[in-house]
């Protein structure tokens, strides 16, 4: 894809994408992943972000080859305190809430067996809670 932007002579130039961390548009902003530019879900200082991903499969069935590729979506935190990107299962939760005694307590009291996705989102949307992102002016 192609993106044009406004230079200082009132003429375009082209962005570069492959060399692009991220943008903002309209207020959300998009970071590259995956296949592309995707959205952050949640912003704070630790950020969701959801993105699809394609590999290399086997498919016994496929001559000659028979490999085939397949999309498939992932999920994945941005600390924004690091500028490190981890894996959103409990342990990276883990991690990230070794910052904070008191949610650390109360994430460690929950059995790891009930630490699924939707506890990982209470604790994420917590953190930010407690931990606000702020940008300078």
């Amino acid at each position: 894809a192609r993106v044009k932007v406004p230079g200082d002579s009132g003429s375009y130039r082209e962005l570069d994408l492959d060399r692009m961390w991220g943008f903002c548009h309209r207020n959300v902003v998009y970071i590259r992943a995956g296949n592309g530019f995707y959205r952050i879900g949640l912003m704070g200082s630790l950020c969701h972000v959801l993105y699809e991903y394609n590999y290399r499969d086997w498919d016994p069935y496929m001559y000659p080859g028979g490999t085939v590729t397949r999309t498939a979506m992932a999920q994945f935190l941005l600390d924004m305190e690091t500028g490190r990107f981890l894996d959103f299962n409990a342990s990276s939760m883990q991690e990230v809430l070794a910052r904070d005694p008191v949610l650390s307590a109360e994430y460690e009291a929950i059995p790891a067996r009930k630490r699924k996705e939707e506890v990982l989102f209470y604790f994420l949307r917590h953190y930010n809670d407690r931990h606000p992102l702020y940008f300078p002016r």
